[in-house]
């Protein structure tokens, strides 16, 4: 899909737009998931990869879901030493 080839090209200002509206549409976990990596390596406030981290495991997401635990506790962190 056209979000997954922005995002392998490192277009993620793109894929970031694609895997909105492909969550919109589609309410799937997974597309929730790779919205939240494409935002995590696109925005520099962390914060808002950050939320959609932790609204993707409240879906109780059978997937990524180690990834996800670990990355969100990673974003924390780096939040609270840079005091935002």
């Amino acid at each position: 899909d056209l979000a997954a080839i922005h995002e392998e090209h490192k277009n993620y200002r793109e894929a970031v737009g694609y895997y909105q509206l492909a969550y919109k549409r589609s309410q799937k976990k997974k597309d929730l998931f790779y919205l939240a990596r494409a935002q995590d390596f696109y925005y520099k406030d962390k914060k808002i990869a950050l939320r959609s981290y932790k609204k993707y495991l409240t879906l109780s997401p059978t997937e990524h879901e180690a990834y996800t635990i670990e990355r969100i506790a990673q974003l924390q962190r780096l939040i609270h030493f840079q005091g935002k």
